[in-house]
């Protein structure tokens, strides 16, 4: 699925610049590109240009820290830095929230030894803003600033439960509920049913919905309006955990969804 958003008006042909076009392109396909980046060569495949021409917006995009490059030679790939996720956090007025949201994160990780991830509602879809890795050899490939699906993710979910049926109908009917793995939600009913039980007990569960043998918890957190303004969440390898484990992650993801809350000015409880 692209994520190539669509242009948001007409576009006078005259005055489109194609060299950024092309710089555009290259950070679209190093978002898609996965956790281990891109050599050149892949880049300069996926995006239809020369490797010059890729290596140069390559080093442009170094310099001004949108991209980050690992290794020597032939085996150095290019990977997209969080400095893009502060841009998106920029644009969605959310710069308290990556603020405050860091530490919390922080603190999360370090209580579960989980990889933490705060995320917010962007046009239906969900957006991670900020990650935090748990320790460890086995890291779980979680990117910034990429549209995801919400009804088969933690974040996603726990944001939707805090939406009216009727708006979240408006996203289903827009966007779909793809299946992701055999245990995904794909009707509206079950999803609708799953947010009621959310909204209750006050976290989600991602139990193998987007990734099979990955699990993600997740809780929304509020600001000085008293309003969802994203959510935050913990995943880490299904192996092993049974449902006693989630419920337990389930509450202290909550805690800290709430401390979040508390820090952005919200008033106690839900």
């Amino acid at each position: 699925m692209s994520t190539r958003p669509a242009p948001a008006g007409p576009v006078d042909e005259r005055y489109r610049v194609r060299s950024l076009e092309r710089a555009l392109t290259v950070l679209e396909e190093l978002g898609q590109g996965g956790r281990d980046g891109l050599s050149v060569s892949e880049l300069a495949r996926r995006a239809g240009m020369s490797k010059s021409n890729s290596f140069s917006i390559l080093q442009t995009l170094i310099a001004r820290g949108y991209v980050a490059d690992d290794g020597e030679g032939m085996t150095r790939r290019y990977r997209l830095t969080p400095a893009l996720a502060q841009l998106a956090a920029g644009a969605l007025g959310t710069d308290s929230i990556t603020r405050s949201g860091q530490r919390v994160l922080e603190s999360l990780t370090g209580r579960t030894g989980l990889t933490s991830r705060l995320a917010v509602l962007d046009d239906g879809y969900v957006v991670a803003l900020l990650r935090v890795d748990g320790p460890g050899p086995v890291q779980l490939s979680t990117f910034l600033g990429r549209r995801e699906l919400p009804h088969c993710s933690g974040v996603g979910k726990a944001i939707l439960a805090s939406l009216s049926d009727v708006e979240v109908d408006a996203i289903v009917r827009r966007i779909g509920l793809p299946r992701r793995t055999p245990h995904t939600i794909t009707t509206s009913a079950a999803l609708k049913r799953q947010l009621k039980v959310v909204r209750e007990r006050g976290y989600s569960f991602d139990d193998e919905e987007d990734h099979e043998g990955v699990f993600c918890v997740g809780a929304a957190f509020r600001d000085r309006d008293n309003a969802v303004a994203g959510a935050i969440s913990v995943s880490g390898l299904k192996s092993g955990r049974n449902e006693a484990d989630l419920h337990r992650l389930g509450a202290i993801v909550g805690a800290h969804a709430e401390r979040l809350s508390k820090d952005l000015g919200a008033a106690p409880g839900r």
